[in-house]
């Protein structure tokens, strides 16, 4: 878990093999990482694209095809 490695303020992860050109991109994750207030308790989501907060799949349909266009794309969605 994120806390067991990051809980502590060092981040110390054994990897089986090493880490060459992938090691710049291992410390920009390690860096957005701690980055992250860890608070306990569960997670909870919130569906932005709408006031109430709450998901609903018509106010997902009319996102999709905003303004009667619609995008191939989020079609496929």
């Amino acid at each position: 878990m994120v806390n067991d490695v990051c809980g502590s303020g060092m981040t110390h992860i054994e990897f089986r093999r090493s880490l060459n050109e992938e090691l710049e991109e291992w410390a920009r994750l390690v860096e957005l990482v701690n980055q992250v207030t860890l608070t306990p308790g569960r997670d909870e989501s919130f569906w932005v694209l709408e006031k109430k907060t709450k998901y609903t799949t018509k106010f997902l349909y009319a996102a999709m095809t905003f303004g009667g266009v619609k995008d191939s794309l989020m079609m496929k969605v």
